[in-house]
Parts: C-alpha cells; sequence; structure tokens
C-alpha cells in the first residue's frame, strides 16, 4: 500500500512541474525502449520536462504505479494530470492531440523540392513498369527514406510534375 509520504512525494512531483516522466534510465540514457521513444517525441516537441529515474528506487517504482493506477512504465503526467504510456504518448502525438496539450504550436511541413536530372528521369522512366504505381519516397522521423515505386497512399504530398 502507498504510504501517505509517498502519495505526498509523487503529488509534489507532478503538480510543481509543468511535465514530469516516470521513466527507466534518464534523459540522457533512458533504459528501455518505450522510455526512450517517449524521450524522443519530447524532445522532437522541443518541450522541457523533470525526468524521474524509477530504477534508482523500488519503492518510486511500485509506488508510481499504484499511485496512477497505471502497471507499466513510462508514465507522462502534464500539469498534474496523468496522460498515459508509450503507446498513449505515441497516438497523441500522431494526433496532435499532445502538442494541444502542452500548447506546442503545429507548423505545418512544407514538402521538400527535388530536381531530378535528365539521366535520373530516364533511368526512373526505365524502371517504372508502366502498372499505375507511382515512385514514392519516404522520409522517416530519423531522416532515413527509401524509393521505391508503389502505389498512391493516404496523405501522400506529390511533387509537381515538370516535362
Amino acid at each position: 500500500m502507498l504510504s501517505d509520504e509517498m502519495r505526498q512525494k509523487f503529488d509534489d512531483l507532478v503538480k510543481k512541474n509543468k511535465v514530469v516522466l516516470f521513466m527507466k534510465g534518464n534523459k540522457h540514457f533512458p533504459q528501455c525502449g518505450f522510455s526512450a521513444q517517449v524521450i524522443g517525441i519530447m524532445k522532437e516537441l522541443g518541450v522541457g520536462f523533470e525526468a524521474v529515474n524509477v530504477l534508482s528506487d523500488a519503492a518510486v517504482r511500485d509506488g508510481i504505479k499504484e499511485y496512477s493506477s497505471w502497471p507499466t512504465i513510462p508514465q507522462l503526467y502534464i500539469q498534474g494530470e496523468f496522460v498515459g504510456g508509450c503507446d498513449i504518448v505515441k497516438e497523441m502525438y500522431a494526433s496532435g492531440e499532445l502538442q494541444k496539450k502542452l500548447g506546442v504550436e503545429e507548423k505545418p511541413v512544407a514538402p521538400p523540392k527535388i530536381t531530378i536530372d535528365d539521366g535520373a528521369a530516364k533511368a526512373i522512366k526505365a524502371a517504372d513498369e508502366g502498372d499505375g504505381t507511382q515512385l514514392r519516397l519516404e522520409i522517416g522521423a530519423e531522416f532515413q527514406y527509401e524509393l521505391y515505386f508503389d502505389a498512391k497512399k493516404a496523405g501522400d504530398l506529390e511533387s509537381p510534375r515538370t516535362a
């Protein structure tokens, strides 16, 4: 059972800090993939937060689970309110709900400008099988990329066609 002293400690942490993340490890060295994912989202948003390493104290690790009635770590609190764990934070981030809750202004993403020279255009045309697929360039959050042919997908940005 959560002691009054521990409950007060958690109350103080989540009420005195706008954003608190109970995690495994610290901001610079998360010690689980789920904690690392939440840290990455917070850094992407440019939001400052207090991090509490639950691995440093078994009473904190077990107590925060009882405090929130949530069985897993990490746990994110915003303005004293329990938000959720990694999956919920990722869903909220993808929908823009997390940005709103944090007061972060969403900036529209401008599509990149791509120039293809004549030699590249010939090679691409030669690779295209004419089956209705399009040349796709996907760039991930960590700037990994993939270039391939596939059907158009919802939410695609299209480069204007030139002759």
